[in-house]
């Protein structure tokens, strides 16, 4: 009986031992996934509330734009004027290529002189945007090479302030949606202005390729 029953051990685990070897063969073929651009293109809704869609259309588009308004808690003529929050809105400008190629592109911005109802210029004006870049949602594409800290400079009373490359997307940059925030932005204003409101004109340009291509 004991014989037996050592037999029939020895015989099972000869069974699993030859089982464990024996190896199917492997059996392979190919996916594949087409991604095509759109022929037609809606306009991109802003991700983050920042002051007003443009509404644009197309491949590579501008889909929002912040708007600022410099004040201080003082009466003055001279010194720091922050730029005054609005709740449930951070500022920003939205950028979308969908262009499908990864050319790259760059964002760029003129600032007119800031003047008054009598087109009477302010003097001694330097601008601080500060520039914050993050990805749109899910967007798996890589990140801009070149983002400006911030954008900076006295606004001329004649030429105003041109920054043409805040931000540059190399080629194989910068695909799908990106939104870089422009919060805290300040003016300081020198010495030596009349008193009054002086607005300017702020003009963002999206160009087609990385800057100086």
């Amino acid at each position: 009986m004991k014989k037996t029953v050592l037999c029939s051990v020895l015989l099972f685990g000869s069974f699993g031992f030859l089982a464990n070897n024996v190896k199917a063969e492997d059996a392979s073929n190919t996916g594949s996934v087409m991604l095509n651009a759109p022929e037609t293109t809606n306009p991109v809704e802003p991700e983050i509330p920042g002051g007003g869609g443009t509404g644009q259309t197309g491949p590579l588009t501008i889909d929002q734009v912040p708007s600022f308004e410099f004040a201080s808690d003082e009466k003055q003529l001279e010194g720091t004027f922050k730029d005054t929050p609005v709740e449930g809105i951070k500022k920003n400008v939205q950028v979308t290529d969908r262009r499908g190629t990864s050319a790259g592109w760059t964002l760029g911005v003129t600032i007119s002189p800031f003047v008054d109802a009598n087109q009477k210029a302010l003097r001694g004006a330097d601008i601080n945007i500060p520039i914050a870049l993050q990805a749109g949602e899910d967007n798996q594409s890589d990140k801009p090479g070149i983002i400006k800290s911030a954008i900076t400079g006295v606004i001329n009373t004649e030429n105003g302030l041109t920054a043409s490359d805040v931000i540059t997307a190399d080629e194989g940059q910068g695909a799908g949606t990106w939104i870089a925030l422009m919060e805290n932005a300040a003016l300081n204003v020198k010495p030596g202005n009349t008193a009054g409101t002086y607005t300017s004109t702020f003009v963002w340009t999206l160009g087609e390729l990385p800057a100086g291509n």
